[in-house]
């Protein structure tokens, strides 16, 4: 029982490091060709977040707070959730921010 413990901790923390490792390396590789006319560096930049986010509470936490700020990035992002990659929507759908609007009077007192 130990053995397999040890065994499922042992993948477990090489899975988190060679995801981080990854997602690293795209975003590095996504800052570096990002000034060529290609939109090819933000799409290496969106996949290595992508890769991050599962991984990173502080990264989702640092994304949530963008989105709030800017709500028309925001809206943005959920127009085009539909067309993106099912990692990437799933990146969008843990970084949505919390709604912080005052909930509406009802009608008709």
């Amino acid at each position: 029982m130990l053995q397999s413990l040890k065994r499922y901790a042992n993948g477990r923390s090489m899975r988190r490091v060679i995801s981080l490792s990854v997602g690293w390396i795209l975003i590095g590789a996504g800052l570096v060709v990002l000034p060529l006319p290609i939109p090819l560096g933000l799409l290496l930049i969106i996949l290595g977040l992508a890769v991050l986010l599962p991984q990173s509470h502080w990264l989702q936490n640092l994304i949530r707070r963008w989105r709030h700020r800017h709500p028309g990035f925001d809206r943005k992002l959920h127009a085009a959730s539909h067309r993106l990659p099912g990692s990437v929507r799933r990146a969008i759908q843990t970084t949505e921010p919390a709604d912080t609007r005052l909930p509406q009077a009802a009608s008709g007192d």
